[in-house]
């Protein structure tokens, strides 16, 4: 009898990067979830920072990747969510930009519990601060 080896983890990623096979994203529909999912995408860029000034000479901030998010998720086409869109900036912005970069994209939002979807970015507490100089 022969054994049928189920695929790695990584094949089945790659096996449902296509259009036809990628899991619909969740629709954002309460405060609550804006929260949440907020929270998520934070986490993330903070995470993905971190990782590029620890082996990068040239440091970006959480605030050059939330407006790196931002703006991809902003130029939104049909061909993907917003938060694949804005990962996929973000990976350019760092550097990582090849041939790949939207299917890493992709994987990332998988990997990282983040398929999600919104109808506009300002659904979500994601905002680029600056600090505000006064004069008193």
């Amino acid at each position: 009898m022969n054994r049928i080896e189920e695929p790695s983890k990584e094949e089945s990623l790659d096996n449902c990067l296509n259009s036809e096979q990628f899991p619909d994203p969740i629709l954002i529909s309460s405060q609550e979830d804006s929260v949440k999912y907020s929270s998520r995408v934070l986490d993330y860029l903070r995470q993905k920072m971190k990782n590029h000034n620890k082996s990068n000479e040239k440091k970006v901030s959480l605030g050059d990747l939330i407006g790196e998010f931002r703006f991809g998720a902003k130029l939104n086409t049909n061909d993907a969510s917003r938060v694949v869109r804005g990962l996929s900036y973000v990976n350019q912005f760092l550097g990582q930009s090849d041939d790949d970069n939207f299917s890493k994209a992709k994987k990332e939002t998988l990997n990282n519990n983040l398929n999600f979807d919104f109808e506009d970015i300002d659904d979500l507490y994601i905002e680029k601060y600056e600090k505000i100089h006064s004069e008193w």
